[in-house]
């Protein structure tokens, strides 16, 4: 397999919703290993293109692929062994315990079984996200981030042991509604399964800091359309055509940048 065909590909994305278009020949690469942050303001695009790269939207132009393979190719089973997603909506229609529902993420590998051996897999991806001592706890009882941290250990369970192929995670807003110390904790998380277990994930994400302390990558959208795209850092210029904001990057000493003094103003071009 060639190196140009590794990775989860949007390639010219195009999406179209009640005659307005939502993204314009996006093209975004994830590769195993790599943890790649989209970023933008609200109505950029984010998480219409990461349903796209998740398969649950068809574009109206370009394709996305799989490791070479183009997804609408790709059977829903085998699809979901090879990519799991984090949504923004954590509703759940059944009041399961939380080990029910990590044990949901096992069964495109399953088909359903429950052996001891799934069970203790399932428990290990809860308490890689912090949550193991809610494992017999209702759904309906958690908190809003403790239900954001059941849902990331579902997804780890989807993804599961190393096999073959890469495995992907696509994540949208994962931190939002976890409090600095978990948001931080996830990130780390994250970023360790990239390392160790070379997993790809693509995460949308406002905090900046975030972005830049843990992406290896960060694509930058504005209007449905790719406005940049960086190795882990952003600068003053790119800030200020995405967001509309006056910003100061500074290098941080002991991670990798941080920023500083943001000012709203108008976004270029605008009257």
């Amino acid at each position: 397999m060639s190196m140009e065909s590794e990775g989860l590909h949007a390639h010219a994305v195009a999406l179209v919703r009640h005659g307005r278009r939502i993204l314009r020949g996006v093209s975004v690469t994830v590769r195993a290993g790599e943890l790649v942050a989209v970023i933008g303001e609200n109505g950029a695009g984010k998480s219409s293109l990461l349903k796209v790269m998740a398969g649950e939207l068809r574009p109206d132009g370009g394709s996305v692929s799989l490791d070479g393979r183009l997804m609408t190719a790709l059977g829903a089973r085998a699809l979901a062994r090879r990519r799991a997603v984090l949504p923004q909506d954590l509703a759940l229609g059944f009041d399961f315990e939380a080990l029910e529902v990590v044990l949901l993420g096992r069964y495109p590998h399953t088909g359903g079984g429950e052996s001891s051996a799934e069970r203790a897999f399932a428990m290990h991806c809860l308490a890689l996200t912090e949550c193991a001592h809610l494992a017999h706890q209702r759904t309906t009882t958690l908190s809003g981030g403790e239900r954001a941290r059941v849902q990331l250990a579902r997804v780890l369970a989807q993804l599961g042991r190393e096999g073959e192929g890469g495995r992907y995670a696509l994540l949208d807003e994962p931190a939002a509604s976890l409090d600095l110390s978990h948001q931080l904790a996830l990130f780390e998380l994250l970023a360790r399964l990239t390392r160790e277990s070379s997993i790809g994930v693509l995460v949308t994400v406002h905090d900046l800091g975030l972005a830049m302390r843990y992406a290896d990558r960060i694509v930058v959208l504005r209007g449905g359309s790719v406005v940049g795209e960086t190795p882990g850092s952003l600068d003053e210029e790119l800030i200020r055509t995405a967001f509309g904001v006056e910003a100061e990057v500074r290098r941080h000493p002991q991670v990798r940048h941080c920023m500083v003094a943001l000012n709203r103003v108008a976004h270029p071009g605008a009257g």
